[in-house]
């Protein structure tokens, strides 16, 4: 554990993030400033402390995938979601690490799950259509953006994506018979 924590506060003083104090409050106070690594650093020291912290893990493995951490942020995202968290951000950026090391499949169904958790992820929405779509699944990235679209409409918000679904519906009226 020593070697562990001297690795972090080395990793800590080389990005110039303050010295990590292995708190909850102290990550979430560098998330407010936008320090990634900091918060990344603190995170760390915590979750050694407090392992069971599955929510804290949640959170490392969405600051791990937006710093392109990807192998890493898909473990500990994993582990999270084993822990029991269901968290719509914790999904969809799962869903951004998995694509970006090329697992489409699995990107696909952790965005699912992420828009089954909130319906208002316009980005994962986009996203998960476009991914169906270039893999020929047209008609499967149509009904993603129409649910968005409809769940936009029922919240007296206007369609965001009526010019793509129509351009989508028109590569499942070209697409070739099964």
């Amino acid at each position: 554990m020593k070697r562990v924590l001297a690795a972090l506060l080395a990793a800590c003083a080389l990005a110039g993030c303050k010295q990590p104090t292995n708190s909850l409050a102290d990550a979430q106070a560098c998330l407010h400033t936008g320090d990634l690594t900091c918060a990344a650093a603190n995170l760390k020291g915590y979750l050694l402390l407090k392992p069971e912290d599955m929510h804290a893990t949640g959170l490392l493995a969405i600051i791990q995938t937006q710093t392109g951490q990807h192998a890493e942020a898909i473990v500990t995202a994993r582990k999270a979601i084993a822990g029991g968290v269901q968290d719509a951000q914790l999904y969809a950026n799962l869903g951004g690490s998995l694509g970006a090391t090329g697992d489409v499949e699995g990107a696909i169904a952790a965005n699912r799950k992420a828009l089954e958790l909130d319906p208002n992820l316009v980005d994962v929405a986009m996203t998960t259509a476009g991914m169906l779509n270039d893999k020929g699944q047209s008609a499967e990235g149509v009904k993603i953006l129409e649910a968005f679209d409809a769940h936009q409409i029922a919240g007296g918000h206007p369609a965001k994506f009526p010019a793509m679904i129509a351009v989508m519906k028109e590569n499942v009226a070209a697409a070739p018979a099964p």
